[in-house]
């Protein structure tokens, strides 16, 4: 009895020349064969096949495990179909691993070792406990991929389901861990951002100029000379702290930069002691005397103040060097201050060197102070070169702080360079503790500016901790080692140059590798996009989906190893390479010229002329005469080429096949076209050969037959001329 879908053969009648003894064998097997396809005996003791099964809805056929006749034992490809499915329980999942990319965490776990697999749920928590878990995916594969972002870490479990959707246990109570990568831009962005606000970045980002240390004290210029003048010696503007010295009468005069106008040099507590009438000179001694008794009140019982000032000045001519001093302590209940100016100028022509320096010391029941300014220039003709230093050191009862600025500069016409220092130490009660140090050089010329600088820093704040920095800034920065003359380091631009790199647990986006070993490397389920790999060796590769270029690849490459893909842009370089079938394409050739030209190019023409074949017909010219030609474009340079002349000829002689490249200068084949039959006949003639001496510009042979008449004849009534040229010889 055939069932719906198969077929079964019929059963072959036992010879009748056979053994009696093979007979009833063969006899009994028939027999027991024809029962079970119902054939013979109670239909009821046939047999059942699978597919039977299957459609009547006793079984389920299992759809990850095709039916293989050969496997033997376990080889299961249907359960019964009991009612409620099949509900036992499904094992617990293997080899499960996490690994995390950039922004994705890629999962994998061992195949389901069971019949009636469905699917996989993940599920993954921010802890180590299952119990927070939440389900991510399911899927019917054995590897996910979970997009989760930058710098996240998550735990995954995994646990199987079967068709009858019952779960299984989860692989392990513990979850197994995996991070991604952060984002390496946001990060430099952080960093960059953190290190801006440090300590120094201000004075390492912005010039550190003259003008910087003068904010304290500018250099000061000791002027002699009978009236109040209005600019410096050598035509410069007048500054707050220069000095007037009157050659008429002796007087010193400061610069009030309020209004630009010069007072008279004066002990400031002297003047509210005697009173707030100016007095110089002469009038001195009368203030004195009706202030006496209040001085010795003042000097006594609260204050005592000293000053003294001093100016030499040597005039030859125009050239003038000046002295100029003024030194002042004074103390009270509460303060002690002392103060020494001095200005040294010289002046020859112009030219004009100085040195200036301030010392300041300042002390209270709360804070000490100490500042030293030192100020050294020198000018020739508008050029100058200035040093310029302070130094202060502050304390008080909670914090002590000292800094140093030093400045070197020289100027020549619109072109300065300047070489600053500046170092700073501060600590305080509270724990915090700044050190810096910061160096930086600078040049500025035609609007052009250039500035590299360092800082040096060490921070420890009882809020923060503690952390020390090294910055730079420059546009090249290298680091040498003693022996070689290339740096092994190198910054240029903002673009990293290393010449020999251990990197162990790196990152790097967009990487380009060439001349590189990479030794057991494993990529899984990755993205390689715009990869350049030269001279490697790739053994066991599964590509999928992947475009090669340039690629030299070792070993074997089977057939087998390559499924439904291309190799585009591939270059085949092989002696042999043998091809069965070449597909239903249209297929060209590079030429001598660099253009693409068809494999193989045709060209024909054919000529009338005369009567029927059987009367002559004689030429009546004396020279050379072109009865027909024809041209071939799109030809490669070492073309092979194949003429063929077919005519109806009478008595003819001298006839030569000829090619040219530029339709002027010709080539003649060898031999000639003769025919002396002295009849009309018809003729077919072959040339073999090949073309050479092309130029990278021509492309085109012009063919043709040229008969030479003199001494001749020319008697033909239909004359063909075939060219098949073959661009892949």
């Amino acid at each position: 009895m055939a069932t719906k879908g198969t077929k079964v053969p019929a059963l072959k009648n036992i010879p009748a020349k056979t053994d009696p003894e093979l007979r009833a064998t063969l006899n009994s097997m028939k027999e027991a064969q024809e029962v079970r396809l119902g054939r013979r005996g109670d239909p009821r003791d046939r047999a059942i096949t699978l597919r039977e099964l299957i459609d009547s809805g006793l079984a389920i056929e299992l759809r990850n495990n095709p039916f293989d006749p050969n496997a033997g034992v376990g080889a299961l490809d249907f359960i019964p179909n009991v009612p409620g499915g099949n509900l036992a329980v499904p094992p617990a999942p293997t080899g499960l691993e996490a690994s995390g990319a950039f922004t994705e965490i890629i999962v994998s776990w061992n195949d389901a070792q069971y019949g009636n697999h469905a699917y996989t749920e993940v599920w993954r928590s921010r802890n180590d406990d299952i119990g927070g878990a939440t389900l991510v995916t399911t899927t019917n594969s054995f590897i996910v991929t979970d997009p989760v972002g930058y710098n996240q870490e998550y735990y995954y479990w995994v646990r199987f389901v079967s068709t009858s959707n019952v779960s299984g246990p989860f692989n392990k109570t513990n979850g197994v861990k995996a991070t991604t990568l952060e984002d390496i831009a946001a990060v430099m962005e952080q960093l960059s951002e953190e290190l801006s606000n440090l300590p120094g970045y201000t004075a390492l980002t912005t010039l550190i100029t003259n003008a910087d240390v003068a904010v304290a004290a500018t250099a000061a210029t000791v002027i002699r000379a009978s009236s109040s003048p209005s600019t410096r010696p050598d035509g410069t503007a007048l500054s707050g702290n220069d000095v007037w010295f009157d050659i008429d009468d002796g007087q010193v005069y400061t610069r009030n930069t309020a209004n630009n106008a010069w007072v008279a040099g004066r002990d400031a507590t002297l003047v509210s002691l005697f009173g707030s009438t100016s007095f110089t000179g002469s009038t001195l001694s009368g203030a004195m005397a009706t202030a006496q008794g209040d001085i010795v009140t003042v000097t006594n019982a609260q204050s005592s103040t000293a000053s003294s000032l001093t100016s030499l000045t040597s005039t030859v001519g125009t050239n003038t060097s000046a002295i100029a001093t003024e030194a002042t302590t004074r103390a009270n209940a509460d303060t002690a201050l002392s103060t020494l100016i001095t200005n040294l100028t010289s002046t020859v022509s112009g030219n004009t060197s100085a040195i200036s320096t301030e010392a300041t010391t300042r002390a209270n029941a709360d804070t000490a102070l100490s500042t030293l300014i030192t100020n050294l220039t020198s000018t020739v003709s508008g050029n100058t070169s200035a040093i310029s230093t302070e130094a202060t050191t502050r304390a008080n009862a909670d914090s002590a702080n000292a800094t140093s600025i030093s400045n070197l500069s020289t100027t020549v016409g619109t072109t300065n360079s300047n070489v600053s220092t500046l170092q700073t130490s501060v600590s305080n009660l509270e724990g915090d503790a700044d050190a810096m140090f910061v160096i930086q050089v600078a040049t500025e010329s035609n609007g052009s500016k250039s500035a590299a600088g360092m800082v040096i820093g060490s921070n420890a704040s009882s809020g923060s901790g503690a952390q020390s920095y090294v910055q730079f800034q420059a546009d090249k920065f290298a680091i040498w080692s003693g022996s070689s003359a290339v740096a092994p380091f190198i910054i240029d631009n903002g673009v990293v140059y290393i010449d020999t790199a251990r990197i162990k647990d790196g990152a790097i986006q967009n990487a380009k590798i060439q001349d590189g070993t990479i030794e057991n490397a494993k990529i899984k389920d990755a993205t390689i996009e715009t990869a350049k790999i030269k001279d490697a060796q790739i053994t066991t590769a599964k590509i999928d989906n992947l475009a090669v270029d340039n690629a030299k690849v070792f070993g074997n490459l089977s057939a087998a190893k390559i499924t439904a893909d291309q190799l585009d842009s591939a270059r085949i370089n092989v002696d042999t390479l043998n091809v069965k079938h070449f597909d239903n394409v249209s297929t060209d050739i590079k030429s001598h010229t660099g253009a693409f030209v068809p494999l193989g190019v045709e060209a024909n023409v054919q000529s009338w002329s005369g009567t029927y074949p059987g009367q002559t017909i004689v030429s009546q010219e004396s020279s050379s005469v072109v009865n027909i030609g024809c041209s071939t474009a799109n030809i490669r340079n070492n073309a092979k080429y194949r003429v063929v002349y077919s005519a109806v000829l009478g008595d003819v002689r001298n006839g030569t096949i000829q090619y040219s490249f530029n339709n002027s200068s010709w080539v003649s084949l060898s031999p000639k076209v003769n025919a002396n039959a002295g009849t009309f006949r018809t003729y077919v003639f072959i040339w073999d050969g090949q073309i050479t001496g092309m130029s990278s510009s021509q492309s085109t042979v012009y063919w043709r037959i040229t008969w030479n008449v003199s001494g001749g004849q020319v008697n033909s009534t239909y004359q063909a001329l075939y060219v098949t040229m073959d661009n892949t010889q």
